[in-house]
This record gives structure tokens, C-alpha cells and sequence, in this order.
């Protein structure tokens, strides 16, 4: 984020600051970016176990697309293994992906077993 908009650390605790809404805004009196994710991922985030399990466990929700699925996926990953290398994160993804769609009831947008 701030690479990419040219930010110093003081204009990207603004800008994030501002992004905030509701409870979140509580927690954005971090003194920097960095204390604000802490928070932000202690009261609203998952856990690494919590994650990892919810990774295990996950199903393909009615109407969900496999973009979506795939989506989630990645985001459950990068929280369960935060140390793992981008490359191993996508191999990773990827079977999970084609365990989640393998698994038989598991069901296509449409209601139809896949």
C-alpha cells in the first residue's frame, strides 16, 4: 500500500486510519500501521489454529463460484502459514482448491453435484 501510492509511514497511518469504520475505528489509535493490523487482526481476525481449521474444514458455499472459493482459500492460507513462500502458498491453493471440489457434497451454484 505504501509503495504503491508513494506514502511515508505517517500518510499511510492516515489514510488507514480513515479507511476504518465502525468498532474497527477503536482500534486504529495504534501509533503505527503496523500496531493498527496487530489490533485489527487480534479482535477481528483468525487465529493461525483458528485458521488452519477452517481451512480443513472448508465447503464450497451454495452460489459461491470457484473465483471466490479460490479467494478464500488464499486468504485462509496466508493467515495459516505466514511464514511459507509465495511459490509454496500457490501450490498449496491449489490442492486445496481441488480437495474442496472433490469432496461429493460439495454442490455447483446450480444445486447439482459435481
Amino acid at each position: 500500500m505504501r509503495a504503491a501510492n508513494n506514502w511515508n509511514d505517517q500518510a499511510a497511518l492516515l489514510q488507514l486510519r480513515s479507511a476504518l469504520e465502525g468498532s474497527a475505528v477503536e482500534v486504529g489509535r495504534g501509533a503505527t500501521v503496523d500496531e493498527i493490523f496487530v489490533g485489527l487482526r487480534a479482535r477481528f481476525g483468525l487465529t493461525v489454529t483458528q485458521a488452519r481449521h477452517k481451512l480443513i474444514n472448508l465447503r464450497r458455499e451454495p452460489g459461491q463460484s470457484i473465483h471466490a472459493l479460490g479467494t478464500q482459500i488464499q486468504g485462509l492460507i496466508r493467515l495459516a502459514y505466514p511464514t511459507m513462500a509465495q511459490a509454496e502458498h500457490t501450490v498449496l491453493a491449489i490442492e486445496q482448491i481441488k480437495r474442496t471440489l472433490d469432496n461429493k457434497s460439495v454442490m455447483t451454484p446450480t444445486g447439482c453435484p459435481i
